[in-house]
């Protein structure tokens, strides 16, 4: 990836955010690309592959999309095609979901916790990211069992690491510059 990719990325999320937004249609659109992520996933050989022209690779997009996404998203994912700029759609969705949750004054939390959270605990930290981050904040939480106990929590470029495992490599760190 050429730093032009993530410049030219971001202008084609911020026009789809930008039209989708004037259509009052953003939230769906930004579902739709969360759809048709796995969708279009098991189509990517087939749309990078040169052996296939343009207008096949658009009408493999309306077979896989059609009726499951709005008409906008798939005219975005053929204007892609039509381009040469499908490569991108990755860092597109990303940058799609950035501008959107900084519109909706929204924040993503990664959460890695060693055992699932009860619906109190979920609530609990919900409501401290939120009041932290001045953001209505959304979880998604994985388990990992190598932390061994505690929580992990990365949210943009903060992190928050109170798992045991993070605890323990700090004090290894720790000994072993004679700290």
């Amino acid at each position: 990836m050429k730093i032009d990719d993530a410049v030219i990325a971001g202008r084609y999320a911020k026009a789809l955010f930008e039209v989708t937004a004037s259509l009052h249609e953003e939230d769906r659109v930004g579902h739709d690309l969360i759809l048709a992520s796995s969708l279009v996933k098991k189509l990517e050989a087939r749309l990078h592959s040169p052996a296939f022209s343009i207008q096949q690779k658009k009408a493999l997009l309306e077979e896989a999309l059609k009726g499951k996404v709005l008409d906008a998203t798939l005219r975005f994912f053929q204007l892609l095609i039509e381009k040469r700029r499908f490569y991108l759609w990755p860092l597109m969705q990303a940058r799609f979901e950035k501008i959107y949750h900084e519109k909706k004054n929204k924040a993503t939390a990664h959460v890695f916790v060693w055992r699932s959270l009860d619906a109190a605990a979920r609530k609990n930290l919900e409501a401290q990211l939120a009041q932290f981050t001045g953001k209505q904040v959304e979880l998604k939480i994985k388990e990992d069992s190598s932390l061994i106990g505690g929580i992990k929590v990365r949210l943009g470029d903060w992190v928050m690491d109170s798992s045991l495992q993070g605890r323990l490599e700090r004090m290894k760190e720790s000994f072993n510059h004679g700290h």
